[in-house]
């Protein structure tokens, strides 16, 4: 069964509670001091290539050649609404590193007076690399999900495996708690259904 919208962010409005008032500090906290005490030089590198599936630059890179194809394929509402849905999603990940405030594990120590933009770029939640990983999977699944051809599934399936993989690299490189994670991944799915991708192929 389904799940309305309102559920996606219903779970993410749940999370960002518990996040701000600390009840999940401890189990964030248990991760990272595992995560400290294994320090693996092999899987150190192999997390730095991963999580770069979740840059910026890959990002907009991803989506200009997504949005190119789907344009000369007619699907111009789907264009218009995944950027849309994108920039929804930016505006509510920039009002909840406000709101929630939770810094991110390698920030060692905090400004006497912090701006508005230190503010943002010092919290973690929700993680931006895998916010941007995760609304490509969900996105892709959305939209694509009556096609059929091996290819699109291949894709699709790649960018779901990625998607994890930069969540769990995020977290491991001590860039991010879990519940960053957790809650980009939220974020992600709830703006995914609001943005109403039609999977028709021949819808526009």
């Amino acid at each position: 069964m389904r799940r309305p919208v309102f559920a996606w962010f219903a779970f993410l409005f749940v999370l960002s509670a518990m996040v701000a008032v600390g009840w999940l500090r401890p189990l964030d906290a248990a991760v990272t001091e595992w995560i400290r005490a294994h320090p693996n030089p092999n899987l150190d590198w192999l997390a730095r290539q991963i999580t770069f599936f979740g840059s910026s630059a890959w990002f907009v890179s991803v989506m200009l050649v997504w949005s190119g194809l789907l344009f000369t394929r007619g699907k111009r509402t789907a264009v218009r609404r995944l950027w849309v849905a994108w920039l929804a999603g930016l505006a509510i990940q920039a009002g909840l590193r406000l709101v929630v405030a939770q810094w991110r594990p390698d920030v060692a120590m905090l400004p006497q007076a912090l701006s508005l933009w230190q503010r943002y770029d010092l919290a973690g939640f929700t993680s931006g690399h895998a916010y941007r990983a995760a609304f490509l999977a969900f996105g892709m699944r959305k939209l694509h999900a009556p096609d059929k051809r091996l290819w699109v599934r291949v894709l699709t399936s790649i960018a779901c495996i990625l998607a994890v993989g930069v969540a769990l690299t995020r977290v491991y490189l001590l860039r991010h708690w879990v519940t960053d994670a957790l809650g980009a991944a939220l974020l992600a799915a709830a703006i995914i259904r609001c943005a109403r991708l039609d999977g028709n192929p021949k819808a526009r």
